[in-house]
């Protein structure tokens, strides 16, 4: 993990050098924007949804979303199970089609004696072009648009599907044309844009999931009457049926062997940017996944990419908690082992933790049984109705998941500090009144040991510079960071001491 650039201690005629957070982290979903600005990072993701609000346009492409200047995004597009027509598969559509399947299976198993052909489950089959052709006029006008802002849009990354070998499940044929219709869509319009091959779900890391599913459906069966019906005998064939059709359609091939194939299909013209991956690990029964078989599983896995893709960068463009069975405490320690896997591997690049903050539940296995859980699960606030306009809110704010991720990206804890100066005017050399000279020294007095933070952000909430620092009695001169403070029209300062008011001298 990149740490965080150390600060030289104040003294008399001391100057603090400017802080970094690192680049490589990124928020998704709901208020990753403010997130963002707050934790001092460039990108954040967006979701790809549809809401009422914005009608047919998905979130991803809604100007309202852009960027503010300094920042990117990964915008996510194709997102098959967040549409409700004949072009996608909801979660809720593709968990209705199986439990329809289990049905029939249930009624097959109930004939005695000859029986017809046993019912075959019909997995969705997505149409590529028609669905790449229902989203490519909001994509290239959203190219169009980024380069005419001012300043325009730059770094923009764009991601093509979710998680296409989990839920609803798609062969990688399938994946593969639909990636190929965007991907040929994106760079007619821009030869320059990034186009991300993904993301896939890691599986390997999360192989609790299946035995998880099978006792979530054997209990919904259970509950409808199958057993009663079937009898001890043929329920269990029943079950070992609906085993066996989920490991075809989603755990048979590894993450690896899912990426080779659907690669393997890719025209020859398309080659992708970056490969894009979810890591969510679940383990909720013995033997536990330790620190060390994450990594095994992720380091490996990265590898053998690095051989499928000719070395293509490997984005983590989300990874989260999804076990509800762990307190926020337990989350924060397990995400920052996590954290620690995904960072000390080089052939992973930037990393999107999932999310800042809203509700989190487990839609994809709701309709199999699934319960909301009681516990924050992956959410970074505290509070889930939590909805900032900028990054200027309290680290109250944040959870002990989100304590956690702050020290991870910024280097230091998040504590709060008083704004002491107002908006640079429009043009001039900037004042910030008592205490700093010319805008760029800022002068203070201690009776104490303690420590000091200073921040500077624009009117976003964008964090520019911090400095966390333990600092003896005495006076103080702390130079700005020239880079952070000139050519920024609007800034704020923020200052606060661990004891004690400080006194600006001025």
């Amino acid at each position: 993990m990149l740490a965080c650039t150390t600060f030289a201690a104040f003294s008399a005629s001391g100057a603090t050098a400017p802080s970094a957070s690192d680049a490589r982290f990124g928020f998704v979903g709901t208020g990753g924007k403010a997130f963002a600005l707050k934790f001092g990072v460039p990108y954040y993701a967006l979701e790809g949804n549809y809401t009422f609000s914005t009608g047919a346009l998905f979130s991803s492409v809604h100007p309202d979303n852009d960027p503010p200047p300094g920042h990117k995004v990964l915008r996510k597009v194709a997102k098959l199970n967040v549409r409700t027509d004949s072009l996608g598969q909801s979660d809720a559509q593709a968990q209705a089609a199986f439990e329809a399947y289990g049905q029939q299976l249930v009624g097959w198993y109930s004939i005695n004696g000859a029986r017809p052909p046993k019912p075959l489950l019909s997995g969705f089959i997505p149409n590529a072009s028609a669905l790449a052709a229902a989203e490519s006029s909001q994509i290239v006008a959203t190219i169009r648009r980024e380069k005419q802002l001012v300043p325009p849009v730059t770094g923009t990354v764009w991601e093509i599907g979710n998680e296409p070998n989990f839920f609803p499940a798609i062969q990688p044929t399938q994946y593969a044309a639909i990636y190929a219709n965007y991907h040929r869509i994106i760079k007619a319009e821009d030869s320059t844009a990034k186009v991300a091959f993904g993301p896939l779900f890691i599986l390997e890391t999360g192989a609790d999931f299946k035995p998880m599913t099978r006792e979530l459906l054997t209990s919904k069966f259970v509950n409808a009457g199958a057993l009663a019906l079937l009898g001890q005998s043929r329920f269990d064939s029943l079950m070992a049926t609906i085993d066996s059709v989920l490991t075809d359609h989603i755990f048979k091939l590894g993450t690896a062997e899912y990426a080779r194939q659907a690669f393997a299909a890719l025209p020859p013209d398309v080659r992708p940017d970056y490969l894009s991956l979810h890591v969510y690990p679940y383990d909720d029964r013995l033997p536990l996944q330790t620190k060390t078989d994450i990594q095994v599983a992720v380091n490996t896995l990265v590898s053998e990419l690095a051989g499928i893709t000719g070395g293509k960068p490997v984005w983590i463009t989300e990874f989260g908690n999804i076990n509800p069975a762990l307190n926020a405490g337990e989350v924060a320690a397990k995400m920052s082992e996590l954290i620690d896997v995904l960072t000390s591997n080089a052939g992973i690049g930037n990393l999107f933790y999932y999310k800042a903050t809203g509700s989190a539940t487990l839609e994809f296995l709701a309709g199999f049984g699934a319960g909301a859980p009681a516990n924050p699960l992956t959410r970074l606030s505290i509070d889930s109705a939590f909805s900032p306009v900028d990054g200027n809110f309290s680290c109250s704010e944040l959870s002990e998941i989100g304590q956690m991720y702050y020290q991870s990206v910024v280097g230091v804890a998040c504590t709060d500090v008083v704004r002491i100066g107002s908006a640079f005017p429009p043009a001039g050399r900037p004042s910030l009144g008592a205490g700093v000279e010319g805008g760029r020294v800022l002068r203070f007095q201690l009776e104490h040991t303690q420590r000091v933070r200073i921040e500077i952000r624009d009117l976003h909430g964008k964090r520019l510079f911090v400095s966390d620092k333990s600092v003896v009695p005495g006076s103080h001169t702390v130079l700005l960071p020239a880079p952070e403070v000139e050519g920024v029209r609007l800034l704020d300062l923020h200052i606060g001491a661990e004891r004690e008011v400080l006194k600006l001298i001025p």
